[in-house]
């Protein structure tokens, strides 16, 4: 992670996500810019919140660490949101580990900070508030999405999302076991859902880790709505 000492380009992205209209003058002017490279954690599950979070643009998998040394994958942002809302009201640790999918922007402020802040500032416990009942509600469609849909599905959603812009070759950074317990299934399924998917010419795997993406269209329409963004 580096931090950015960029104020225009801090102001621009002020600006373009409304952020005054929930914070104050003192707030912007604490706010630090932050780039993340493809694979850095921007928070660990488990561990104290430092920083909360304004992320801006880029790619994030959002997942939990299971008692039993498994992950599970709760979705993936690109769009503007808040990172630290249930932590920084509760005083709780840190519940999901969020890494970086691909180079990725967030403003970040002391969590400590941003706790004082929010319980004294009507408009942005009303942001926090609607912020919640919209994760509220997608967590349990996601939820539904998981354990209604096949393996191939939400194996082809998965791929989607490491899939770069523009690009039709994906060079996945969890082993099969990893991307397994990410998505919920076993290791003899998740095999049997890249045949599949390799039978239907929707995906071609290399040497590797390579995958090369054949047909992207029918490669959303297996997608579907799974690990939905907020």
């Amino acid at each position: 992670m580096k931090l950015i000492k960029h104020p225009k380009r801090i102001l621009e992205y002020v600006r373009q996500f409304e952020l005054e209209k929930i914070l104050n003058d003192e707030m912007i002017s604490e706010l630090e810019l932050c780039e993340f490279q493809s694979g850095e954690v921007v928070l660990e599950g488990g561990t104290p919140l430092d920083y909360y979070y304004f992320f801006l643009e880029g790619k994030l998998k959002v997942f939990q660490r299971q008692l039993n040394g498994r992950n599970l994958l709760i979705q993936f942002y690109n769009q503007f949101d808040t990172l630290g809302d249930v932590e920084i009201l509760q005083d709780l640790d840190v519940t999901c580990t969020v890494s970086a999918l691909e180079t990725s922007y967030l403003f970040r402020v002391e969590a400590q900070q941003m706790k004082r802040f929010a319980e004294n500032h009507v408009p942005y416990l009303k942001f926090i508030v609607n912020s919640l009942s919209v994760k509220l509600r997608h967590a349990d469609e996601n939820y539904a999405f998981n354990l209604l849909n096949p393996v191939k599905n939400r194996l082809a959603s998965y791929i989607l999302w490491h899939l770069q812009t523009g690009e039709g070759e994906v060079v996945l950074k969890e082993s099969l076991l990893e991307i397994s317990e990410f998505i919920g299934t076993t290791y003899r399924q998740l095999h049997r859902a890249f045949l599949s998917l390799e039978e239907e010419r929707v995906v071609k795997r290399s040497v590797g880790r390579g995958l090369e993406v054949l047909d992207i269209e029918r490669l959303r329409e297996l997608a579907g709505e799974i690990y939905h963004l907020f």
